[in-house]
């Protein structure tokens, strides 16, 4: 009885952790309405209601990747979505990895934590050095 009821509280400790976990979460809202986001890493993109003739494009936002309330640390892949399921793909994921590598390191190399990281520093060398579309040229320096 004990271990089952250990089980349930971890079971739900987890849920309530990924829907609480991240200092912004992307919304299906923000990818149908193309919000831009100052601190963009990437632009995405998914089929809405899998139409593959009609292409919507998203920023997504470094803010993404930093959890709430835990200094130090980036979340990248499953851990770092929430919501729409559209970005849970491949090719999402590997750039979510990407954007918080690079982050990672930079952080470490200017002697900071992520958090503290100056946003434009890291988008310039996703762009110049890895070729990460960020959207208009211009738009971020």
């Amino acid at each position: 009885m004990h271990r089952d009821r250990v089980k349930d509280i971890i079971k739900a400790s987890k849920k309530a952790v990924r829907r609480n976990f991240k200092r912004y979460p992307l919304t299906i809202k923000d990818a149908k309405k193309n919000r831009k986001k100052d601190d963009v890493v990437f632009i995405a993109f998914y089929y809405p209601e899998n139409n593959y003739e009609s292409k919507t494009t998203f920023d997504f936002p470094y803010r993404q990747l930093l959890p709430k309330k835990i200094e130090g640390l980036l979340a990248a892949g499953r851990s770092a979505i929430i919501q729409p399921p559209q970005t849970r793909v491949r090719w999402i994921v590997f750039l979510m990895g990407q954007a918080a590598g690079a982050a990672a390191a930079l952080a470490v190399k200017r002697d900071v934590t992520p958090r503290q990281l100056n946003v434009k520093e890291l988008q310039s060398l996703l762009h110049d050095k890895y070729q990460v579309c960020l959207g208009e040229e211009g738009r971020l320096r």
